[in-house]
Order: structure tokens, then sequence, then C-alpha cells
């Protein structure tokens, strides 16, 4: 016998519904507060580019560093991304190093940040071996798993803009969206400070 209220099935399909917007609401609460509010900002606004809207991401696996794949490595957790457009030298070094920094800077909540280097070209055969052994927890992607055959593409921000020359860190949500974009020398105590005001005000991550 049914019980009252709606048909079962229309129960089955609106419970995937309802978990997503559970999981998405902490996220758009903080995206709204940190674009159309003043709530945690003091006497300033965010220290880098805001996307607006978000833009969603491809979902992108890992490069095989550790042997387990993903195909949501740009979800659950925030994550600091930079893009390199093939080897990772000295500038790449330096950027990794920054990540790091800023990861542990944000003490209890460090953990709901992850890092991720994205590289383009021909994937240097050394990198997973020297990121394992001095940046461990660093991420890395392959290019080619966000952006195809159009190198850069999701990462835009502009007519005539180059992401790969571009030198930014940009910050994606844990749904997935590029959500904030640092140009090359951005202050690190905004960003920072940036990430405080986001995690203060997201659940999610």
């Amino acid at each position: 016998m049914t019980a009252p209220g709606s048909p079962p099935s229309a129960r089955r399909r609106f419970i995937p519904v309802l978990m997503v917007l559970v999981f998405a609401a902490p996220v758009i609460a903080s995206w709204y507060l940190f674009h159309f509010t003043q709530v945690g900002r003091g006497t300033g606004g965010s220290h880098g580019r805001l996307v607006v809207p978000p833009r969603p991401l491809p979902a992108a696996a890992l490069y095989d560093i550790t042997g387990a794949q993903s195909d949501a490595a740009l979800r659950q957790r925030w994550t600091l991304l930079f893009l390199v457009p093939e080897s990772c030298e000295k500038r790449c070094l330096e950027m990794l190093l920054q990540m790091r920094q800023l990861r542990y800077a944000l003490g209890r909540d460090a953990h709901r940040v992850q890092r991720a280097l994205v590289v383009y070209g021909k994937f240097p055969p050394d990198l997973p071996e020297r990121v394992r052994r001095d940046f461990p927890g660093q991420l890395l992607l392959a290019g080619s798993t966000l952006d195809g055959d159009d190198p850069g593409h999701s990462f835009v921000l502009g007519d005539s803009d180059n992401p790969l020359a571009a030198d930014r860190l940009y910050l994606v949500d844990p749904l997935g969206n590029l959500m904030l974009a640092y140009p090359s020398g951005a202050d690190p105590v905004g960003i920072i400070k940036d990430l405080r005001r986001l995690l203060r005000y997201s659940g999610a991550g």
C-alpha cells in the first residue's frame, strides 16, 4: 500500500536533486557573499579578478603520479591552480612553493584546500618524481584533459588573453568552477585573506 503524498517514483527522482542542492548550497552562499555583499570584507573587496559568473571547468583526471586516478580532481575541495606551458622551471617551482605556503597559512583550514599544477605540451618525465619528493600532496594535471586541442581555453579571461603566458594563479571552488584569478606578483597576504573569507562562509571543501 502506497503512503499518502508524492508517488514513490517522484520521490526517488527528487532525492538526487536534493543531494546536489545540499552540497552546492554552501558554495553558492559563499560565492554570493563574496561577490555581492560586504560581509567579512572590511575596507576592501577581493584581491584577485572575479570570474563572473563562475566558469565550470571540465572534469579532469589526475596525471598518474601515485597510481590512483580520479575524474573529479578539481572537485570536493577548493583548489589553487597554476598553469605552465611545458616544463616546470624556476618560475614554476616558485609557484609550487608559494601555493604550498598559502595553504599552510590557512592553519586548521588547510585540509580544505588543494594545489594543482596544470602542464601543457610534453609532460616532463622527471616532474612527477620531483614533485612527489619536494612538494608532497601537489596535484599534477595534463592540460589536454581540461582544454582538449585548444590549450588554455578554459582559463581565457578576455579578448586576446593568453593564459599560458599570463603567469596567473587561479582559485577553483569545490564544484569545479573557476572563481578567481590572481595576476603575476599578487600579494600573498591578499590571497590568504580571500581564502579565509571564502572558507569562513562556506561549509564545502
